[in-house]
């Protein structure tokens, strides 16, 4: 390397001692004795000329390249990181990466995971970034038990804040309840007022494998079990005795622990869209539905529409790459709207409110050695 190098060390929890002697040769710094705490991030530099004086041995890094945990000793492969952070997004992402940046207290959220599961943060041997999902970043705190939990905080872009979160836990808890294999959920909090300066989801750690790692493996046999298992699980959802029922009236519907609420799904907050009044459900139809959705983009397109180039690139060329006005985009919601109670069939059985996956994909499932789903997550 011919240029400084940095490791952002984003979060922690460090069991170790390290000896780092200076390039000057004026002997060894002791930085940290044998213990186990959780900082803030480290910020590490060294100049080229450094490295063959550390002790231990110190990873080669890009510029900008983000490493979310480093043990001393450890080798991180040539590329291993260079698909990280600085090239996840095509376009604007210094707008998509802001729109992510979350400050939160690192010492406390520990504290809130361990006394989750009845231990003390001293516990923690490891307390690692694990993923950065279209929502949530989610962590991974290992303890000295070799137990783990996971620790999931959103977006400050991901909404609705507030009801997001608390939908999430109750969604979880009650397909639990019924004996769906979700992970359990330790502690939540849907309010960032909170220690930690985040909403945060803590659950249990999944055991098992994802699917997407044992398919290509699996026999033929076991592929089978396990996709008959997966259609149990879509069975069971499906069933006419797990249907979720929305008596009359609107708003918030309470059943006990349970409650049936507005829709927390992303496109009825996205850009003002909760604030506008039409109809965020419960909805008593299919028809009730598709109808609030047509209005819902109305109502949007007469208050915040402006001529704009469609997003869809068929649409861009439909329309001669020119701008189009939201009137024309209101007059077709009309129409819309008048075929939209002929697109779904009277039958009421066909119109059940049921409860399925959005997103069952290989990732999302779990499995054991003997191909029996152990969780399903997101």
């Amino acid at each position: 390397m011919t240029s400084p190098s940095q490791l952002c060390h984003h979060y922690a929890i460090a069991t170790a001692s390290i000896i780092a002697t200076l390039s000057n040769g004026t002997g060894s710094t002791r930085l940290l004795t044998q213990s186990a705490q959780a900082h803030q991030a480290w910020h590490i530099t060294w100049e080229a000329s450094d490295t063959s004086t550390l002790t231990p041995s110190l990873p080669e890094l890009t510029s900008n390249k983000h490493v979310p945990t480093w043990k001393p000793g450890e080798i991180i492969e040539k590329g291993m990181y260079d698909q990280g952070y600085g090239e996840r997004y095509g376009y604007n992402e210094h707008l998509r990466l802001a729109e992510r940046r979350l400050h939160f207290n690192i010492n406390a959220l520990c504290q809130v995971v361990a006394k989750s599961v009845q231990k003390s943060s001293d516990d923690i041997t490891l307390f690692t970034n694990i993923a950065e999902g279209g929502s949530y970043r989610v962590f991974e705190a290992n303890f000295r038990d070799g137990s783990r939990a996971i620790a999931r905080l959103p977006y400050p872009c991901t909404i609705p804040r507030g009801y997001g979160v608390a939908s999430e836990v109750a969604t979880m808890e009650f397909l639990r309840s019924r004996g769906v294999p979700i992970p359990q959920v330790f502690d939540w909090d849907s309010s960032a007022s909170n220690e930690v300066g985040s909403e945060y989801i803590v659950m249990e750690r999944v055991s098992g494998r994802e699917l997407s790692e044992t398919w290509q493996s699996m026999t033929f046999k076991e592929r089978m079990a396990a996709v008959e298992k997966i259609v149990d699980v879509e069975r069971f959802l499906g069933a006419d005795e797990k249907r979720v029922d929305i008596p009359d009236g609107a708003g918030i519907i309470s059943r006990a622990k349970f409650c049936v609420g507005p829709s927390t799904e992303y496109l009825w907050s996205y850009q003002n869209r909760h604030n506008l009044a039409v109809n965020h459900g419960p909805w008593q139809s299919s028809i009730e539905l598709l109808t609030a959705i047509g209005e819902r983009e109305t109502k949007w397109l007469q208050k915040f529409g402006e001529k704009r180039y469609p997003r869809e690139p068929l649409y861009t060329e439909f329309y001669g790459h020119q701008l189009v006005d939201p009137q024309v985009q209101i007059k077709y919601l009309a129409d819309y709207l008048k075929v939209a109670p002929h697109l779904v069939s009277g039958g009421e059985e066909l119109n059940a409110p049921t409860i399925r996956h959005p997103d069952l994909s290989p990732s999302n499932i779990f499995i054991s050695e003997i191909s029996k789903i152990t969780g399903i997550i997101d």
